[in-house]
């Protein structure tokens, strides 16, 4: 396994990988170790095998990054203080943090599945997403406040979707198209 380090006060790492043909950069066998990360940021690659610690980390945010269940496991296991996760373009997504206070995706597809466990969740965003399509668990219905839907469709399971949520202070739902009789929010 690989490891890099990078000086002690660094706390923020933003590590862009798209090759110069587009491709995914391949982060295999890696350990990320920081004591002193609050804010991460990891684009354009594919995650295998990787190890990570890092104790620190606030806030995580994975765009177009390929990664499989397991390895998503073990990253959340090795970042137990995550506080804001956005993620774009991951299908399957276990998430099981006691501190993920905000969760955000980013979901162009079908036939995904999410499931959010966290009993301090209190903010969600679904961007670009398709409630017919996508399976959404969380076991945090009655702790999130704030509920954002953008580029969101399928009216009917997303009016279901947002009856799950009893306690919410504020709902944005953005360019969603053909949506009618909202009325009963």
């Amino acid at each position: 396994m690989d490891f890099f380090c990078l000086g002690k006060k660094v706390k923020m790492l933003s590590l862009g990988l798209k090759t110069i043909y587009h491709n995914h950069y391949y982060l295999h066998g890696i350990a990320f170790c920081a004591t002193t990360f609050v804010y991460l940021t990891i684009s354009d690659c594919e995650i295998t095998n990787c190890s990570f610690e890092l104790h620190a980390l606030k806030f995580l945010f994975l765009f177009v990054v390929l990664i499989e269940d397991d390895d998503f496991k073990d990253l959340i296991v090795g970042c137990p203080q995550i506080q804001k996760l956005r993620t774009q373009k991951l299908h399957n997504i276990v998430v099981s943090n006691h501190e993920l206070k905000f969760f955000g995706v980013n979901l162009d597809c079908s036939d995904g599945k999410i499931r959010i466990e966290s009993a301090n969740l209190e903010s969600l965003e679904f961007i670009s997403f398709s409630m017919d399509f996508c399976e959404v668990e969380t076991t945090s219905t009655t702790t999130v406040r704030e509920l954002t839907l953008r580029k969101a469709c399928g009216q009917e399971t997303l009016m279901n979707f947002i009856d799950k949520f009893p306690l919410l202070e504020k709902l944005i739902v953005d360019d969603c198209g053909k949506l009618q009789n909202l009325h009963h929010l």
